[in-house]
């Protein structure tokens, strides 16, 4: 059955969107960059669909309003497989999530925060070779939380590596939830 997220959460992300686009953009320290775009792995730990890790990728952006706060966007996809008894079962996560950013740009390292909401994709595949070769597989899409924050480090003026931490939940008709770590590097355009 495919879901669609909650008319709450869609009202909450156009709201927060709509404040955003009227906030002060003057307020932008000149040698920060106005866009930072991000690209990297992420692995999945624990999850209540599948217990074994698993691996993929990340891509998104982030328009900086001011030094401290933006708003971010990701896309990412993930794939966790494990085998229970005569079963294999492949899970497969595809994420689209907005939301803000607060950043912390003191010192080495740059602290930040955010928060995110938007959609998760999850497709199941089951397949077992007992008695005979069979298998079956089910497509759900449903609204998702991710909470997180980590560091971005300076490797050169508009170049960052990232190392984050998310908690993500998931609002499906059994709600779960998912830890996952992310590497990225981040690329900054504009600014001075």
């Amino acid at each position: 059955m495919i879901r669609h997220p909650g008319r709450k959460t869609a009202l909450a992300v156009l709201a927060l969107l709509l404040l955003l686009g009227v906030a002060p953009r003057n307020a932008h320290a000149q040698d920060e960059p106005r866009v930072q775009l991000l690209g990297g792995v992420t692995f999945l730990g624990t999850s209540d669909v599948v217990g074994d890790t698993g691996a993929g990728w990340v891509a998104g952006g982030i328009w900086n309003l001011t030094d401290a706060f933006g708003v971010e966007f990701q896309v990412s996809r993930l794939e966790q497989t494990e085998s229970v008894t005569f079963l294999d079962v492949n899970a497969r996560f595809l994420t689209l999530l907005v939301g803000p950013t607060v950043t912390w740009r003191r010192g080495p390292v740059y602290p930040f925060g955010h928060l995110l909401f938007g959609t998760t994709q999850l497709d199941i595949t089951v397949t077992s070779q007992v008695p005979f070769p069979s298998s079956g597989d089910s497509q759900d899409t449903d609204g998702a939380l991710l909470l997180g924050g980590g560091v971005d480090v300076p490797l050169a003026k508009r170049f960052w590596i990232r190392i984050s931490y998310g908690y993500r939940r998931v609002f499906a008709s059994e709600r779960f939830y998912q830890h996952g770590v992310f590497a990225s590097g981040v690329y900054g355009l504009g600014g001075a």
